[in-house]
């Protein structure tokens, strides 16, 4: 069978394209998001969608292990800051962050209130950028487990974000 020069060029470099997209995605990807069990009793208080005209309180969208700060060492007995970003606007506005801890782990899940507009009702086009601040204190020196639970994007799924803090 006869190949082209341009075809033939295509199957030298497919297997470098492949090479370079999979190292593309893999540094892309960050290693702290991942779609793990979501079994924090916090996450029970989300509600289904609303029905038109009425709102509902909902696990809240947020950047993933980049919109999360949490410093890697903290010290015994002392408050610990965690930053987590959420994004609303229009129908989606902030609502509370429910903070449930142990001994050496923490649980922060951001809760938004989803508004569903009624049929000749529609919702501004804008985005805000939240910074929500929560305090975590750990009494006893060791490794402590942040997880941090929100609705990934684009497509909504519940992801956590899991981080690791030296407690001396």
């Amino acid at each position: 069978m006869i190949q082209t020069s341009a075809r033939r060029e295509r199957r030298r470099y497919a297997p470098v394209a492949v090479a370079v997209m999979a190292a593309w995605q893999l540094a892309c990807s960050h290693p702290t998001a991942s779609l793990l069990p979501l079994d924090t009793p916090a996450l029970s208080l989300e509600q289904p969608m609303p029905a038109p005209g009425q709102s509902a309180r909902r696990v809240a969208n947020f950047g993933g292990g980049d919109g999360v700060v949490i410093p890697s060492i903290a010290l015994a007995g002392q408050p610990l800051r965690v930053t987590v970003t959420t994004y609303s606007g229009g129908c989606i506005s902030e609502d509370t962050t429910v903070v449930s801890s142990e001994a050496h782990a923490a649980d922060i899940v951001p809760f938004q209130r989803w508004y569903q507009p009624r049929q000749n009702e529609g919702c501004t086009m804008e985005l805000r950028v939240n910074k929500r601040q929560v305090e975590l204190t750990f009494a006893q020196p060791g490794v402590a487990v942040v997880r941090v639970y929100g609705r990934g994007q684009p497509d909504g799924s519940l992801i956590t974000v899991v981080r690791e803090v030296k407690v001396e």
